[in-house]
Formats: structure tokens, sequence, C-alpha cells
């Protein structure tokens, strides 16, 4: 299936739609995530709205909001278990605002994948550069743009993911200082986890990378999940991280073998969430992430409806399978 594509309308409707970052790194050391909208426990479920050209538009599936229900997420011989220690799998979306235009991604669009779709997390990635930005660069906008994301999980109900890209960057200690900001502002967080990105040599600086993270991490938020990546599943055992509240990412391989593989690594003690990086997902047991956000829509849907969010069947390529597992799920 071709990528997805934007047209020039996107830029003219940023000053309308565009998500606004509002300072979160002036909030530092001791603060916490800014309250959010209150909402209650329930969602109120809307009737669906009807057109002329296409099928009705999505409305609310879902009432109340996962954080809450679940709590902070721990792990325990192998599964992932929420505040009462129940085991939970969740379902998930990425955050592609690479691919994507960053006025995708406003508030509408968030409350569609949480409220319509039944989606639990929202992966967030984390640049060393990201158009003139990232954590590499001086000054809070790129801080500031991860916050926004963030909190609009958290509005809505879905954890976060703040991941961490697994390439060693020109600059170490910038990388620490955003991660330790970050994990100053939301610390006592119960919807926001971390991860670090696997990268193909795994060598002494890497790894040496990902403990520092880690640590940086740790200490302002002790109790925080952290997920790493690892390139072969059946190599886990082997690259075990010797650290508490840890649990591990992995790419879908399209195999036979993998279910068992799968399997065996969390039948061991290893928790796992699976990033489908191409294909749909198979197993509704899994804890998943799915990434090819662009694969979600038909390349032809008009751009002013992606933004509007609440998109009806006809505006679905693999989102319309994506967000029926999703719900089924819940």
């Amino acid at each position: 299936m071709k990528k997805l594509t934007f047209s020039i309308i996107f830029l003219t409707l940023l000053t309308s739609v565009a998500i606004i970052p509002t300072s979160c790194s002036n909030k530092l050391p001791q603060e916490t995530v800014p309250s959010t909208v209150e909402t209650s426990e329930t969602t109120t479920f809307e009737e669906e709205t009807t057109t002329e050209e296409s099928m009705p538009l999505s409305s609310a599936r879902v009432s109340g909001k996962l954080i809450e229900k679940y709590g902070r997420i721990s792990v325990d011989k192998g599964i992932f278990t929420d505040k009462e220690g129940n085991k939970i799998t969740l379902n998930g979306l990425f955050c592609d605002y690479e691919e994507m235009p960053e006025s995708f991604y406003n508030k509408d669009v968030f409350q569609t994948f949480a409220e319509d779709w039944g989606c639990g997390i929202m992966e967030i990635p984390v640049f060393e550069d990201h158009k003139g930005a990232g954590f590499i660069n001086e000054g809070d906008e790129y801080l500031n743009q991860i916050c926004e994301y963030i909190n609009l999980c958290n509005e809505f109900g879905m954890y976060a993911i703040v991941s961490a890209e697994g390439e060693v960057p020109s600059d170490t200690d910038r990388a620490l200082d955003f991660f330790r900001r970050l994990s100053a502002i939301y610390n006592g967080n119960e919807g926001i986890l971390y991860e670090i990105r696997s990268c193909e040599r795994q060598d002494e600086a890497y790894t040496g990378y990902r403990d520092q993270i880690i640590s940086s991490i740790r200490e302002n938020d002790p109790e925080a999940l952290i997920i790493c990546e690892i390139t072969d599943l059946t190599k886990i055992a082997d690259n075990k991280i010797e650290s508490e509240r840890i649990a591990y990412s992995v790419g879908y391989v399209d195999s036979d073998y993998f279910p068992g593989i799968l399997n065996n690594a969390m039948t061991s003690g290893f928790p796992v969430i699976v990033n489908y990086n191409d294909g749909i997902p198979s197993n509704l047991k899994e804890f998943w992430i799915y990434r090819d956000t662009a694969k979600l829509f038909y390349p032809e849907t008009e751009p002013e409806k992606l933004l509007a969010g609440h998109w009806s069947d006809d505006m679905l390529s693999s989102g319309k399978i994506i967000k029926n597992i999703m719900l089924i799920g819940i």
C-alpha cells in the first residue's frame, strides 16, 4: 500500500487545529503532571453523524479511563499487572509525528483513538534531532511538544510510552538531561512509561548509554516501568537487565515460530511488548503496539477529515481491523 500523503491543506489548517505546546519545563523539579480536564467515569455515547458521501462517523465506544481502571503498570514473573496485581494486556499505537504532520496529533485525534478505538497506549518517540528541534538542541520547545502529547494521553486515559531512539547520540549528556527533566515533571504519574529502543550494534557503547538513560529516569521516578527493546527474542536471557521494574519489547517477526518464542520468553519471566512494524496483530492476547500509523488510513482520505478525528470506516485501511481488534481486547 502506498505511503499516506498529505496535501498543502495541512499548512492552512495549522492555525486552527495544531497543538500549541504549554511549557512543562517551568514546573521542574518538584511538580508532577499539570492537572487535566476532569471527565466523568462514564462516557456518554453520541449519536453517529452521517453525511451524504460517507459512512457514519465513529463515536465513543469506551466508558471511563484505562489509567484510572488499571493504575500503575507493573511486571510480575513475565506478565504485566495492574494496581491490584491482576494480569492485563493493552493494545496501542505509535505517535508518528515524523511521517504524519504535527497538526494531525490534536485533541480530537487523541480522543478518537482513546474513546472510539479503545487505544490503551500511545508510544511517543523522542529524537536527537527533529526538524531543527530534538533533545540535542537548547531550549524547551521540543520538551514542551513531548509533554503536550503525554498530557493528551493522560487526559483521555491512555498510557504514554516515551521512547528514546537506540542509537547513541552525539551528545549523551543532553539526552540524559532530557529524560532527567521529563521524569522530574512526571514523577509519580501512573500513566507514563519509558522505552529505550535497540540499534543494530548492541555493543558496549549502546548498553552503556541504555543503562545511563535508565539511571537518569530512576533519579526522579524510581517506580516507573522502563521497557528495553531487543533485536532477538531467542537471546532475551543473555540480554537480561539487572534492574528493577524492567520489561522488554521486540519487533514482530512474521514467522510460524514467533508465538512459541514469545510464550517461552514470558513463561521464563520476561514480560514482552510486541511492536508490529508491518502486518496486522494476529494474537489478541499480546501486549502490543501497532507502528504503521500511515497505513491506518486510505491515502485518498481528505486531510481536513483526518484532522477532525472520529473517522468513518470508509476512511480507514488497516485502521478498520486495528480498531476492531482494540475494541474486542478491552
